[in-house]
């Protein structure tokens, strides 16, 4: 089969899920809904022993034990949510005017070795009112601030840190000089092959949310069998989440029609494409 054929059929692949996830959607939709209508309402994050098992809405200032220390990196952490992202230096090659040039280029890790890896890190204890909150709830939260600064200097060195700006972001090297991404440095920097940066980033805004949950033993825990976004931005009334999950649902839905009609149109077109032959020239 041909390379176009059979990226066709990838395609029409990728398009029939789009289409079940259609499907998907607008069925789980009312069921959405209905558990958010007749979820109990918590204004004052009092944990209640009748509503053991039940599906609860509790607004509130999240809060938890900070700071906390990355044990992986030994850097404290003032956020109750954060994404540590670590980074390896590899060396490629890359032609230009038919010479061939060694270049440097920082890549996402996730080896468990390379001090933990990328990934979301929690503070200990974290709590809505008098419940606790289960890491899942707060999985997807907001972090779009770049961590830029740290413990001082002096704190940093000692536990083998240096902070360097690399296109105006801060990361954490365990060197004195650190190769910046993309240039080209030939041998200079061949004893840095396959070392460590890492940043952080944390949580950007306030840390008043509204949490669909179930409680359990004094804790929130996500919903089970039902697709629903579990934190919200803000104090919330069950009005405005039931405004929410539609949005949603509707925004889902569209996305899924778009990835269906093109990755379907694409992927037939791919199949039924006549490939060009090349003329027979030896008669």
């Amino acid at each position: 089969m041909k390379k176009k054929k059979i990226i066709g059929v990838v395609l029409i692949a990728i398009g029939l899920l789009c289409v079940f996830g259609v499907f998907r959607v607008k069925a789980g939709a009312p069921k959405t809904a209905e558990t958010i209508s007749n979820a109990v309402y918590i204004s004052d994050g009092k944990v209640l022993a009748e509503n053991e098992g039940k599906v609860v809405i509790v607004p509130g200032t999240l809060d938890a034990d900070l700071p906390y220390v990355d044990k992986e990196t030994g850097i404290k952490i003032n956020s109750i949510v954060a994404f540590r992202e670590v980074e390896k230096l590899y060396v490629r090659e890359e032609t230009e005017n038919d010479k061939t040039y060694e270049y440097w280029s920082w890549e996402q890790t996730v080896n468990q070795n390379d001090y933990g890896g990328t990934k979301r890190i929690f503070a200990p204890n974290i709590t809505l009112g008098e419940f606790g909150v289960s890491e899942e709830l707060i999985e997807y939260v907001s972090l779009g601030k770049h961590r830029d600064e740290y413990n001082d200097k002096k704190e940093l060195n000692q536990r083998g840190w240096h902070r360097f700006l690399d296109n105006g972001k801060a990361y954490l090297y365990a060197g004195d000089y650190m190769p910046e991404n993309g240039d080209k440095y030939g041998k200079l920097y061949a004893d840095c092959r396959n070392t460590l940066r890492v940043f952080y980033r944390e949580m950007d805004g306030g840390l008043d949310y509204t949490i669909i949950a179930m409680q359990q033993n004094g804790k929130l825990v996500r919903v089970p069998d039902v697709t629903l976004r579990a934190a919200h931005t803000g104090h919330m009334t069950k009005e405005d989440l039931l405004a929410d999950a539609e949005s949603d649902a509707k925004g889902s839905m569209i996305i899924a029609i778009v990835g269906a009609v093109i990755c379907l149109g694409v992927g037939a077109f791919l199949l039924v494409k006549k490939e060009k032959t090349a003329p027979d020239i030896s008669k």
